[in-house]
């Protein structure tokens, strides 16, 4: 499986996300948070890999304002 590493600003990460192919078989789930002091994206990135379900989470945070 190849690795895809993706930059983009915090506040183009659900408009980059938006913009897979619609042959791409990788689903990207985008939930807000916040904590105390800081507000911030959760991403669930899941794709099938030769019949098993992959999934990686990533956590953004920014200070909240």
């Amino acid at each position: 499986m190849a690795s895809v590493r993706l930059k983009c600003s915090y506040e183009d990460i659900e408009r980059v996300a938006e913009q897979r192919g619609p042959e791409s078989d990788i689903q990207i789930q985008i939930d807000s948070f916040e904590t105390g002091s800081h507000s911030g994206l959760h991403l669930t990135i899941q794709t099938t890999v030769d019949s098993q379900t992959l999934q990686h989470h990533v956590w953004r945070m920014e200070p909240a304002e």
